[in-house]
């Protein structure tokens, strides 16, 4: 606890550095690593703080999530795993020409995920089982290459593809202790924002990535489904599995005047894996509401 504890108060402090960026981010606001800072409603609530900044052709930055889980007991801010996502990246422009325009952008990136408290509660799904007391997280590390297209006219529509190879990484918390191994992963989005006014704007951004199963395996305990009950197999198991992601985000974006703070509201929907502390088989659709600050 005392290194996961260390470790969000150096997110925080880096986090909060950061404040006062100016940095136009090249993700689209449907990627769940869209760094921002806001709360959200998805059947339970969750809260994001982050922020970059950029000079020159550099960026850095990232942020902290904190949600809950609808089975656990619920509290007035969320308090049952964690997300933690940091970046730093290097663009280069290769293309400019009337509206429109392209950055290639090569970086790293790291997202860690762990259960709060070490929580140990029952259950009979084997995608909760995670929740049994035994280390487990998720620790992604990757080399990112993004290409991002933007064309600017009386509209906004921001198209990117990215590629990553994940090294020293894993996805599956369904498999005890902290094996990791390496992967491949493609992502691509597409966003669309038309100015209402001076200071308002609508946005559709949708966002869809994938992870490839990794070859390096441990051999431990795993939970399965078997005839409506959990049963624990002793099994060879990916360290990185395949899993995927589908986003879509809308809502209405307006300019507060304040150091380029931009305020959204908006609604989403997800489907696949929702990032973060989640075993890697475990499919949902979540609904959401939300708000969040941005640079």
């Amino acid at each position: 606890m005392k290194v996961h504890f260390m470790r969000a108060v150096l997110y925080a402090v880096i986090f909060f550095l950061l404040s006062g960026s100016y940095l136009y981010s090249s993700s689209v606001r449907a990627d769940p690593d869209y760094v921002a800072t806001g709360i959200e409603f998805r059947g339970v609530p969750a809260v994001k703080i982050g922020d970059d900044i950029g000079f020159d052709r550099f960026s850095i930055g990232g942020m902290i999530e904190v949600r809950n889980e609808e089975r656990f007991n619920q509290e007035a801010l969320p308090n049952h795993n964690w997300r933690g996502f940091v970046f730093a990246y290097y663009g280069l422009p290769v293309f400019s020409r009337g509206t429109g325009y392209g950055v290639l952008s090569a970086g790293f990136e790291h997202e860690s995920a762990h259960p709060t408290m070490g929580l140990n509660e029952p259950a009979s799904d084997p995608h909760q089982k995670i929740y049994d007391g035994i280390y487990r997280n998720i620790n992604m590390n990757s080399f990112l290459l993004r290409y991002c297209h933007t064309i600017e006219d009386s509209y906004i529509l921001k198209l990117i593809i990215d590629s990553q190879f994940y090294f020293a990484s894993r996805n599956t918390p369904e498999l005890p202790y902290t094996d990791t191994g390496w992967s491949e992963g493609v992502s691509g989005g597409a966003e669309y924002s038309f100015p209402l006014s001076v200071s308002w704007e609508i946005f559709v951004s949708v966002h869809d990535r994938y992870i490839f199963r990794g070859r390096s395996e441990s051999r431990r305990d795993v939970w399965f489904s078997e005839g409506g009950s959990a049963v624990l197999k002793n099994v060879s198991y990916p360290v990185i599995n395949s899993v995927n992601t589908v986003t879509l985000k809308t809502g209405t974006t307006f300019n507060t005047g304040c150091d380029g703070v931009m305020l959204s509201v908006y609604g989403s929907v997800l489907y696949g894996n929702i990032y973060g502390f989640v075993d890697s088989r475990d499919k949902r659709l979540q609904y959401a509401i939300g708000i969040e600050l941005v640079h």
